[in-house]
């Protein structure tokens, strides 16, 4: 009984190889939102305003593109 008790806890680390991956996908969400974060800080809300409407204006150029089409 103590030889399969013993393989049993030999079984336990190969589930391990899960929360590694957890921990990692984690540590990348942190890296997004923290380079969101200093993104957004080291950028004033008027150029985020004024990219917006810039991208606006892109799409709207799309649209005409593909409407000459």
């Amino acid at each position: 009984l103590s030889r399969r008790g013993h393989r049993g806890v030999r079984r336990l680390p190969c589930p391990t190889v899960n929360p590694p991956s957890t921990s990692s996908k984690s540590i990348v969400l942190i890296f997004f939102i923290l380079t969101l974060i200093i993104y957004t800080s080291t950028f004033e809300i008027e150029s985020i305003s004024n990219r917006i409407e810039s991208s606006f204006l892109h799409h709207q150029g799309l649209l005409l593109l593909l409407q000459g089409l």
